[in-house]
């Protein structure tokens, strides 16, 4: 299946931003752009720093992971 991003926080301004990442390559994205080693334990909030390509930190967000058949998409 496709991976998609798609952003779920309403246009204009907001505390947070909720994005969604979906699909095949959905969970090691988010491991690249965490430098987690282990990965998600499902259904869980994890706090990380964010990371563009280069490695430097570019925001904190809480990470929640939803494995099928427990997850919508």
């Amino acid at each position: 299946p496709d991976t998609i991003v798609a952003l779920a926080t309403p246009t204009g301004r907001s505390g947070i931003g909720v994005i969604r990442l979906s699909g095949g390559d959905a969970l090691s994205i988010a491991i690249g752009m965490t430098g987690r080693k282990t990965g998600f334990e499902p259904r869980h909030g994890h706090l990380v720093t964010l990371k563009d390509s280069d490695g430097e930190a570019i925001d904190e967000a809480i990470v929640t992971c939803f494995k099928a058949p427990h997850s919508f998409t």
